[in-house]
């Protein structure tokens, strides 16, 4: 049985402070559900660790979003790389550090 969760509710509870900054500049807290997003691959005989930081937000926070937007959390900033909307009000963001 699938639990029905509010957006809202769901980063109010588990999200983390960010600050979106639209294409124009323009800044805004919103809260964020973070994943640093750390994985190890193996290349030939060697363990490769990579970082592939992500995020999701409410949609409506992002709605100016591109790639030349950023989000800051903990005080590094990340450029967004992809924008991937649910289309269930969330938007999943693939981040790289600045």
């Amino acid at each position: 049985m699938a639990i029905d969760f509010p957006n809202e509710e769901l980063l109010a509870d588990l999200g983390v402070d960010a600050i979106y900054t639209n294409p124009a500049g323009g800044r805004s807290d919103i809260k964020v559900l973070f994943d640093r997003g750390y994985s190890q691959s193996q290349v030939g005989s060697t363990d490769v660790d990579n970082m592939a930081p992500s995020a999701s937000c409410l949609s409506t926070d992002v709605a100016s979003a591109d790639i030349s937007a950023t989000l800051e959390v903990d005080e590094v900033v990340y450029k967004i790389l992809s924008i991937q909307p649910d289309g269930e009000g969330m938007t999943y963001l693939v981040l790289s550090k600045e």
